[in-house]
């Protein structure tokens, strides 16, 4: 039986020290990269005009629109639960607006869990979020039987209420997943691992919480030395701004030019203090390496792929802008904006082998390995 929602109040992590100066080369180079990345940045807020599809006017507001969270649950959750036992219970850490456990929930007989640290600002169960799933009511018929949307009567917002035998919510840290051992058939998350602090400790709780043969699904981006790993895309999109500038600099320069009529929330115009308050102190600040490093830490067996993403336009930007004569960041890391993984909870002992750390070189050359067809053995002797 899943836990109540834990009532104290969680506390966040330590603010994630981010000294951009620190991996600054020469002066010239340095100009030259933050020269050419205005304009790139300009140019594509330019294509976003030409097509109609400007950035929205809130942070979350693309992001929190649904489209992207029940297309990538039909393409890359469910498959994955029909592989799991009937009534299964799964556990998504940083739920963000709950769709991706509403949508697991529908198609389950037990219970979901989504824990979030974050949810004081952004609740599932905010305005904003009650007309998402009044859509997806609609085109998810399922959805009725894990959460009811209150309709406008007499001024009243729109409310989500969902059914707590079905699915939960917890505001809970991945550090300290409020589940006990071997209780889960399923871990996901979506675009969190970035700003988890000590990925090594998350691994380990995942572990801990999974049932004997369980399944451990993540995937995340944009990672912190990538073009965006700022984050803030959405209202200017200066790639690798935050390496190339303070802080200070890079919140003064996205609030300049990403429009005076941006807002962070609806009726709060966005202000440096959003980014530098609410956005930085949640990066880890990982790149690629470290999240490997973390994997190796628990036994996990890889069943289906540790894959890295990466954007064919960026390595075009980063050549442009010669980035790595500005900072002191390998090209592959400047490349890299993602990671994905699919691994099962085993009783072997011992951790994931270091071919583990050339085996998404190899799949960008040849191609993505199916490790499910026996592969896997490579990493475990």
């Amino acid at each position: 039986m899943l836990p109540k929602i834990p009532t104290p109040p969680v506390e966040l992590p330590a603010p994630c020290v981010m000294e951009p100066h620190r991996l600054w080369r020469k002066p010239k180079a340095l100009r030259h990269a933050r020269e050419h990345s205005l304009k790139i940045a300009h140019r594509v807020m330019e294509r976003r005009r030409e097509a109609a599809a400007q950035a929205p006017r809130q942070a979350f507001a693309q992001h929190h629109s649904g489209e992207a969270h029940r297309a990538f649950f039909h393409s890359q959750i469910k498959p994955l639960l029909a592989q799991l036992p009937e009534g299964f219970h799964a556990l998504e850490v940083g739920g963000g607006m709950g769709l991706l456990s509403a949508l697991a929930a529908a198609h389950s007989t037990g219970r979901i869990l989504s824990t979030e640290l974050y949810w004081l600002r952004d609740s599932p169960k905010a305005f904003q979020h009650a007309g998402t799933y009044a859509r997806f009511l609609e085109s998810e018929p399922l959805l009725r039987n894990v959460l009811t949307v209150d309709s406008a009567e007499d001024g009243l917002p729109l409310r989500t209420h969902f059914h707590p035998q079905r699915l939960q919510l917890a505001v809970a840290s991945g550090h300290d997943l409020p589940v006990r051992s071997a209780s889960m058939d399923f871990v996901f998350s979506l675009n969190c691992l970035e700003h988890i602090p000590n990925l090594t400790r998350y691994n380990q709780e995942s572990h801990r919480v999974l049932k004997l043969g369980g399944l451990f699904y993540n995937s995340t981006q944009p990672l912190y030395a990538s073009a965006f790993g700022h984050h803030a895309e959405d209202f200017f999109p200066l790639p690798w701004g935050h390496l190339l500038w303070s802080p200070e600099e890079f919140a003064e320069l996205v609030v300049k030019h990403s429009g005076g009529d941006r807002e962070w929330v609806p009726g709060e115009p966005l202000r440096p203090a959003h980014l530098l308050e609410q956005i930085y102190p949640t990066l880890n600040g990982a790149r690629h390496v470290e999240f490997r490093r973390a994997l190796r830490c628990t036994p996990w067996k890889v069943i289906g792929w540790v894959e890295e993403m990466a954007d064919w336009r960026h390595q075009g930007w980063a050549a442009q802008m010669e980035l790595t004569r500005a900072v002191t960041i390998s090209a592959d890391d400047l490349q890299i904006t993602g990671l994905k993984m699919l691994l099962q909870k085993t009783d072997r002992t011992g951790f994931l082998s270091p071919h583990q750390l050339w085996l998404s070189r190899w799949q960008r050359e040849f191609g993505k390995i199916d490790l499910s067809q026996g592969l896997g053995q490579l990493f475990w002797g």
